[in-house]
């Protein structure tokens, strides 16, 4: 707990110290997970289907330690006595490991963050050993691996609504996508709806039972504010 606290004292005060006092929060939600917006902007961002982007959800975890990955490989390929003689690939995917568990841990450690840890681990750790990953596996050994360490995280919310979206993004993703795309949409826009949909609709019977109710216009906003805050805000704020 002490260094965890150490570790997160840094990039809080390099936030506030960087970023004007009324971004400065929205900084701290993006990288470190901490929720103290003010309460107009928090309520908005439910309102709008959006506060998922305020957490440091599994695609942020992802995000971070895959662009990480890469970093690294680039790296060692460009060493000669390393490239010409192993595979970076499988040495940076190896170093990922870490990586991963360590923004986990800065970000707070909240189920989803921790749940993205094992799946991003246990596909690092395959790619490590030269095997290929398989979603559906990588999902439910960390599911597995996450009750086995702690039994009562299945009443962590963030826990459920992580492995639901991710169970949405792997088994309804592909149909939607497949039908959009039957009927001529675009990839460029198939993909991303159909993403959005499907986990909207693995999430929604939990949201419905916890929050009074459910922004569809959601489906529309992440459009837009996925892309953004994932994509461009993520990797500036860090």
């Amino acid at each position: 707990a002490l260094w965890h606290g150490d570790v997160c004292h840094g990039p809080t005060l390099r936030i506030g110290a960087t970023f004007p006092a009324d971004t400065a929060p929205m900084a701290r939600a993006l990288v470190l997970g901490e929720d103290d917006l003010d309460e107009r902007d928090s309520r908005a961002f439910r309102k709008s289907g959006l506060a998922h982007l305020l957490a440091v959800s599994g695609m942020h975890l992802v995000l971070v330690v895959m662009g990480a990955v890469a970093a690294i490989r680039m790296a060692l390929v460009r060493v000669p006595p390393l490239g010409e003689r192993f595979d970076v690939g499988r040495l940076a995917a190896g170093l990922g490991i870490p990586l991963a568990w360590l923004y986990a841990d800065l970000a707070g450690g909240s189920g989803s963050a921790i749940r993205a840890a094992w799946m991003c681990s246990v596909v690092l750790l395959a790619r490590a050993m030269g095997r290929r990953a398989e979603p559906w596996r990588a999902l439910g050994l960390s599911l597995l691996a996450m009750s086995c360490v702690d039994p009562l995280v299945a009443f962590d919310v963030s826990f459920v609504l992580s492995a639901l979206a991710t169970a949405g993004l792997l088994g309804i993703s592909p149909r939607v996508e497949a039908w959009m795309r039957a009927r001529r949409l675009p990839l460029l826009l198939a993909r991303p709806v159909a993403a959005t949909t499907a986990a909207t609709i693995a999430c929604a019977p939990v949201l419905a039972t916890i929050a009074p109710e459910l922004a569809l216009g959601g489906l529309v906003a992440n459009l837009v504010a996925v892309p953004l805050g994932e994509a461009a805000a993520l990797p500036l704020c860090l």
